[in-house]
């Protein structure tokens, strides 16, 4: 994991924000939760780009069951953060606090991403995202 933007933005900024995200990583593709927003934002994207580098992903189950299916990599130090980052002490607490936080928008994430990664899914979009 090299980076998290956590903000709250309307949704034009939310879509200047996924250009920049994408660009500043030189990301040959973005995962984004297939829920509120995200279905807008991927809808907006596809419509005004012919490459597909973004795509939706639909969570499956609850957040703690995806949650507990993906924890085995963190046990196994197959998750990577940088050492130092203005982001890590809120992630970690947020991690290790997990179900019992008020925010649990970074957990909901990095397990989407994970979730993908395990499923194949993300090889297969990557693959689409080139052409």
């Amino acid at each position: 994991m090299l980076d998290i933007l956590r903000e709250r933005l309307q949704f034009p900024d939310l879509e200047r924000a996924g250009y920049h995200q994408r660009e500043k990583w030189d990301a040959n593709l973005v995962i984004v939760e297939k829920a509120g927003s995200g279905i807008s934002l991927c809808q907006n994207i596809q419509r005004h780009t012919l490459r597909l580098w973004i795509q939706p992903i639909a969570p499956l189950g609850s957040k703690q069951d995806r949650a507990s299916q993906r924890s085995p990599k963190f046990e196994r130090g197959e998750v990577f953060v940088p050492n130092e980052a203005p982001w890590l002490k809120t992630f970690e607490e947020e991690l290790i606090s997990f179900p019992h936080v008020k925010h649990d928008d970074q957990v909901d994430s990095v397990v989407q991403f994970l979730a993908a990664v395990d499923t194949g899914r993300l090889l297969h979009f990557a693959d689409i995202a080139r052409r």
